[in-house]
């Protein structure tokens, strides 16, 4: 086994990382559901384990096995999408023959199931996700992307609480990946997943809260933060003694490969929140996005002078219902009144003069 990380450093999920090399190893890859193995191989490449054994014996069965081949092409790219496009990278790296036929395949069916006004029959959603990736420049994908597009603002957003956070994921990347992910939209989703959010940290099924940080992390890894490292926490209590969730190979690799995703992006935000250093238009992160993961670490007060945003305001109003130290100041010109509720613990100041936006906040305990 090949090994890319530096094992003296030890991994805070070691025991399910050899979960996952024990599981793959012993059943091998006939004997394994094919979305579980493709996991899990993400999974352990991520984290720095990567396993050409094992992938080498996928790539074997497929190329040996033509029913397995042909069933994997016809089931998988609807099934799970996700699986499938993982199977496509490492046949970049293992069988670029395979990887044009996996390509194509996708294509050719999106062709063929592809309505006049772009909608795809079956699982629209997977079909598109893939497109964009085998096929971007092709008329299909444009047609089909233009379909979701409208589909997710005229069905999604306006009951995005019902929509499933493994479908968010693939809409956040989809838009992502073509420049289409507006602002508003990313923040409705973001606050549409959150407020699923129980106080253990949990969002539905284990899986679903896998997915919940999963697409927190794609859509506002800075300003829900926390609700992130809240479902991460949630899951760590799923974890058994030899490292897995539930004995289930699926489940615990989609946990190793959202945590490989997220893990660098939230120790380098909390390096920067606990710091004292100015915070400028040119940081890694939004500085609108490290002002809302800010106001969450308030304890005692935050000054807010022409703050506008609904958003963060929002925020603000949730802290102090939560935390009962907490007050706010709220300043402001003659012409920037804002709407905010009755409360004791909000002091609301008109000034004559115009100042520029400012917040500032008080992270220190009593």
């Amino acid at each position: 086994m090949n090994s890319t990380t530096d094992r003296s450093i030890q991994h805070p999920f070691e025991n399910s990382l050899r979960w996952l090399e024990e599981q793959i190893n012993q059943k091998g890859v006939q004997k394994t559901n094919l979305d579980s193995l493709l996991y899990a191989l993400k999974a352990l490449k991520l984290n720095g384990r990567d396993n050409p054994e094992v992938v080498s014996a996928l790539f074997s069965a497929l190329k040996e096995d033509l029913n397995f081949k042909l069933k994997v092409m016809i089931d998988l790219p609807q099934a799970d999408p996700e699986a499938y496009l993982n199977l496509i990278e490492f046949s970049h790296e293992y069988d670029t023959k395979l990887e044009s036929e996996l390509s194509n395949s996708v294509l050719d069916d999106a062709k063929r199931l592809q309505l006049p006004d772009g909608a795809i029959l079956g699982n629209h959603l997977a079909f598109t996700y893939l497109l964009i990736h085998v096929a971007p420049n092709e008329n299909t994908t444009k047609l089909a992307l233009e379909y979701t597009k409208k589909a997710f603002e005229e069905k999604v957003l306006p009951d995005s609480a019902k929509i499933k956070p493994k479908d968010v994921l693939l809409y956040t990347k989809i838009f992502l990946a073509k420049g289409l992910l507006k602002p508003e939209h990313a923040s409705t989703m973001s606050f549409a997943l959150s407020k699923n959010q129980k106080e253990d940290g949990s969002v539905g099924t284990v899986e679903d809260t896998i997915y919940t940080f999963r697409t927190l992390a794609v859509l506002d890894s800075v300003g829900y933060s926390d609700n992130i490292k809240r479902a991460i926490e949630f899951i760590k209590t799923k974890i058994d003694q030899k490292g897995s969730i539930d004995k289930d190979l699926r489940l615990t690799s989609l946990f190793l490969l959202g945590w490989a995703e997220v893990s660098q992006t939230l120790s380098r935000l909390n390096q920067l929140l606990e710091s004292t250093e100015v915070i400028t238009s040119k940081a890694a992160f939004s500085v609108k996005g490290i002002i809302e993961a800010t106001l969450k670490k308030a304890q005692t007060q935050i000054l807010m002078i022409n703050v506008t945003s609904k958003n963060l305001l929002e925020i603000v109003l949730a802290q102090l219902t939560s935390k009962n130290a907490l007050s706010l100041i709220y300043v402001h010109s003659k012409t920037l009144k804002p709407e905010l509720i009755q409360n004791e613990r909000i002091k609301i100041k008109q000034i004559d003069m115009q100042v520029a936006p400012i917040v500032l906040i008080d992270k220190k305990p009593y």
